[in-house]
């Protein structure tokens, strides 16, 4: 269950390179992490999510940051970057204002005789993402501008834990984002997780720490978004799926995966 603990030990590192998951790791991965990031730490994910790095981010680097990039992706970089802006509504500008003799010729040539798929497309843009962060990372290049949330919630640290073992904790607006109760530092009993907007986002029972029994989750307008069983912290039998628009969809589940 606990996607967000090691960042946390490592602080800002920690937080900037949850980001820099949530926009690398495939798409498939990113729903799961966000999915169990959520019911973690709703706090510290509505700070991520703020901070999520898009694409547009390297097409408007200056030249000298462009140039960097590139040469971090060598001998591929030509490639890359027509993987992943070939077609892109800003490519003529981007080209026009950063690529010019040997890569411009390279780059017209390639990009005349490719089409582009969307598996190189996506191979493209995480490439070049990648080598964006390292070199952020790396103080190579400007930073981005990160809002930062404040230590408390950066460590891990944002909550309210009484003597009788109740745990609240709550979004920067006072609204309660966690409730429940601690059995030996584990979470146990009922617990509800809410959205920012104070709606609950779901609500179960957790047995020594782990997900068991009944679970619902909500759309943030109130709907109900699924419901079913866990087994040891992982999706067991049964669950019913709604779209926004209240159709519903039976999933079977063993240990986690859909049969």
């Amino acid at each position: 269950m606990y996607t967000l603990t090691k960042h946390k030990k490592l602080g800002v590192r920690g937080f900037k390179t949850f980001v820099k998951n949530l926009e690398l790791f495939p798409e498939n991965t990113v729903s799961t992490m966000v999915s169990v990031a959520m019911l973690e730490d709703p706090v510290y994910m509505k700070w991520a999510l703020k901070n999520k790095i898009r694409f547009d981010q390297f097409l408007n680097l200056d030249y000298e940051s462009v140039l960097k990039v590139l040469d971090k992706l060598k001998p591929s970089s030509i490639k890359l970057l027509v993987f992943a802006i070939n077609g892109h509504p800003e490519e003529l500008t981007f080209l026009k204002n950063n690529i010019e003799g040997k890569n411009a010729f390279e780059y017209n040539d390639f990009a005349e005789y490719t089409t582009v798929s969307p598996k190189q497309l996506n191979i493209g843009r995480t490439r070049i993402m990648e080598a964006l962060f390292e070199l952020e990372m790396s103080n190579e290049i400007p930073a981005f501008l990160w809002d930062l949330p404040p230590d408390d919630i950066l460590k891990g640290e944002s909550h309210k834990l009484s003597i009788d073992g109740s745990y609240t904790q709550s979004y920067v607006s006072g609204k309660i984002a966690l409730e429940g109760k601690l059995a030996n530092m584990l979470r146990e009993g009922v617990w509800k997780h809410h959205y920012p907007n104070g709606a609950i986002f779901a609500e179960g029972i957790y047995l020594q720490g782990e997900k068991s029994g009944d679970w619902i989750f909500f759309y943030p307008n109130g709907n109900k978004k699924s419901i079913g069983l866990y087994k040891n912290d992982l999706k067991h039998g049964e669950w019913t799926e709604f779209d926004k628009n209240g159709g519903a969809l039976v999933l079977k589940y063993k240990e986690g995966q859909i049969l």
